[in-house]
């Protein structure tokens, strides 16, 4: 099992998250761009299902996802715009979460900074997420952000641990 992630603020109105995979930079990276992988994932609290995935994962392309409770029929999502993309090393985006289905936005949007480094024995994905401003930031960390994200980072491990030695190209 790989160790959990690390958070950590930076200036007033940003957090840097880094977190460490067992695969290679092109398979991360699908597992971070490609719906059929991410919709095993990234499943927001217990109990959510992501029932929309839309991916477009280049310079000036968007997604959406989303998350619907099968038993309330409570949903939520996030809509986001890719600014920069660079296959296997970076995607630089603006994202806004909406509470409903499609929603209304809860919070002002975040811009949002995924870059994929090899290292020994894998891939280190570091996220760096500027906020609107640090109130936002310490209510999203108030509500246990990290958490999620580590539950769906071991989501992912699971995911690929069951599908070594695949890798992306197949």
């Amino acid at each position: 099992m790989q160790a959990p992630l690390i958070a950590k603020r930076e200036g007033t109105d940003a957090l840097k998250v880094t977190r460490d995979f067992s695969g290679d930079r092109p398979l991360i990276w699908a597992s971070f761009t490609k719906p059929a992988l991410l919709q095993r994932w990234l499943l927001g609290p217990p109990g959510w299902r992501m029932d929309r995935c839309h991916i477009d994962a280049r310079t000036g392309g968007r997604y959406e996802w989303g998350w619907r409770h099968p038993q309330t029929g409570a949903a939520f999502g996030c809509i986001g715009d890719y600014i920069t993309v660079r296959p296997h090393s970076l995607m630089v985006d603006r994202q806004s979460f909406h509470q409903g289905d499609p929603g209304k936005p809860m919070a002002d949007a975040t811009e949002n900074t995924v870059v994929f480094h090899d290292v020994a024995g894998g891939t280190r994905v570091i996220t760096r997420i500027i906020y609107p401003d640090a109130n936002t930031r310490e209510l999203v960390l108030q509500q246990n952000m990290t958490a999620g994200m580590e539950a769906s980072y071991q989501r992912l491990d699971q995911l690929l641990a069951a599908m070594a030695p695949v890798t992306a190209a197949e």
